[in-house]
C-alpha cells in the first residue's frame, strides 16, 4: 500500500469517525429550555334559539356554590403547554416578579380547569383563577417540567371570540413563552447536516482518488471525476438549496400524552364540538318547564 493508499484510508475513516462525533455534540450540547404553547380555536357546545311563541329554548350555567344563569351560547377550546427543550424547568426557575399566566381577553369567561398532566408528579395546576364578563386569568404552576412535560388547560366561554396567550419570564429562556408554530425544526439545510455532509464528500473523494490512482497508474484518468459532478453532483446541489429554502419545516409537536380529548379531536374534524359533558338546558313550554340534555 503506497501513501496515496493509505492518505484515501485515513481520510476516509477519519471523515467518518468526524460525522458521527459532530453528531453526538449536537446533540449533547443543545439541552434548553423551550416552554411551548397552542391553543385551539374556539368550539361551540350550545347556543340558545331565539324565543317562539310556544317555547323558549335556553342555556343554564351555574358554578358551584353559586346561583344559576342563563346564557345565550357556550364555547371551549383547548390550550397545550409543555418543555420541549431537552433542559428542565423548575419552580425556582420561574421569574417571581412575571410569574407564568393564561390570559383569556375581550371575552366573557365562564370556567378555567387543568383537564391533564404528562405526570402526577409535576404537580402542574392553577392558582389565582379570575373569571369576568370581559377576561380571565390563572396562574400556572408546578414543580419541575422535564423533556415532554405539561398539561392541558380548558376554557369555557360564553362568547367565540377571544385572544388566548400565555405570558412569563422563566430564567434561561430570554425569548419567552412563545406558541409552537413559532418555532421550527431544523430544515435541510442546517449546520449540522452541511458540516456533515461535507466531511462525508471529502472521505468519499479521498477514497475514490485513491481507487482511481491504483487501478489506472496515474493521474491521467482523475479527470473523469468531473462527468458525474457535472451530470448529479451540481444539480442536486441546486435543487437542495432551493427545497430548503421554499419548503417549510415542520412546527415542534406536543406528546401523544398531552394529547386533545377524543370527542374533540374527533368533533372538530367535522367542523364543530357536538358535546361537553352534555351542557344542562332548560325547555320552556307555556307555564311548563322540562329539563333536557344536549
Amino acid at each position: 500500500m503506497n501513501a496515496i493508499d493509505i492518505f484515501g484510508v485515513v481520510s476516509g475513516s477519519v471523515g467518518i469517525v468526524g460525522f458521527l462525533y459532530s453528531i453526538y455534540v449536537d446533540r449533547r450540547g443543545k439541552k434548553v429550555k423551550l416552554l411551548l404553547y397552542r391553543e385551539t380555536g374556539a368550539v361551540p357546545l350550545a347556543k340558545a334559539s331565539p324565543s317562539d311563541e310556544n317555547y323558549k329554548l335556553s342555556i343554564v350555567f351555574q358554578r358551584e356554590g353559586e346561583k344559576e344563569e342563563r346564557i345565550s351560547e357556550a364555547h371551549v377550546c383547548f390550550v397545550r403547554i409543555a418543555n420541549l427543550g431537552k433542559e428542565p424547568i423548575r419552580r425556582e426557575d420561574i421569574a417571581p416578579a412575571n410569574p407564568i399566566k393564561l390570559c383569556i381577553e375581550d371575552v366573557r369567561v365562564l370556567d378555567i380547569a387543568v383537564v391533564k398532566t404528562s405526570r402526577p408528579v409535576i404537580r402542574f395546576s392553577l392558582v389565582n383563577v379570575s373569571v369576568g364578563p370581559t377576561a380571565g386569568f390563572a396562574e400556572i404552576t408546578f414543580d419541575f417540567l422535564d423533556h415532554n412535560d405539561g398539561g392541558v388547560l380548558r376554557i369555557l366561554t360564553a362568547g367565540e371570540s377571544g385572544k388566548v396567550s400565555i405570558k412569563g419570564d422563566v430564567i434561561g429562556m430570554p425569548a419567552g413563552i412563545r406558541r409552537n408554530d413559532e418555532v421550527r425544526t431544523l430544515n435541510v439545510v442546517n449546520s449540522i447536516g452541511c458540516f456533515g455532509a461535507a466531511l462525508l464528500q471529502l472521505a468519499a473523494l479521498a477514497l475514490a482518488i485513491s481507487i482511481v490512482h491504483k487501478f489506472a497508474r496515474g493521474w491521467d484518468a482523475l479527470w473523469l471525476f468531473a462527468l458525474p459532478f457535472a451530470a448529479l453532483y451540481f444539480p442536486m446541489i441546486i435543487v437542495g438549496v432551493v427545497a430548503s429554502t421554499i419548503w417549510p419545516s415542520k412546527a415542534v409537536s406536543f406528546p401523544r400524552r398531552l394529547a386533545l380529548p377524543g370527542w374533540f379531536a374527533s368533533n372538530t374534524r367535522r367542523g364543530f364540538a357536538y358535546s361537553f359533558r352534555r351542557p344542562h338546558i332548560h325547555v320552556m313550554r307555556g307555564e311548563e318547564e322540562d329539563d333536557a340534555e344536549i
